[in-house]
């Protein structure tokens, strides 16, 4: 790409799977042109799933998240967990944590 920051972009690849993302659609589409032309390789668009991250975005306020809701599912069902409730614990007042004993 060009000498510029503008022109930005990343190419991450896990085994079989890449993401490209740039600074702006133009050096992500750039990207994809370049990877494109040395592989096969085919644009599936917006990026909802990587690497287990769950990409989720709001474009009207400009706001990417990103979560492992599944993974988090998973682990609590694999330690018998999943029909869990969070519980809200109260901090005594004070100071914090004190140390006891002489150390």
């Amino acid at each position: 790409m060009g000498g510029n920051g503008s022109d930005f972009c990343l190419i991450l690849v896990y085994v079989d799977d890449l993401l490209i993302a740039g600074m702006t659609m133009a050096a992500a589409k750039g990207g994809f042109r370049v990877t494109a032309d040395a592989f096969k390789a085919r644009e599936l668009g917006a990026l909802a799933y990587f690497l287990g991250l769950h990409i989720e975005r709001d474009e009207a306020v400009k706001i990417l998240l990103e979560h492992q809701r599944q993974y988090e599912a998973t682990l609590l069902w694999r330690f018998g967990m999943a029909d869990a409730h969070p519980v809200r614990l109260r901090r005594r007042g004070g100071r914090g944590n004190q140390r006891v004993g002489g150390c």
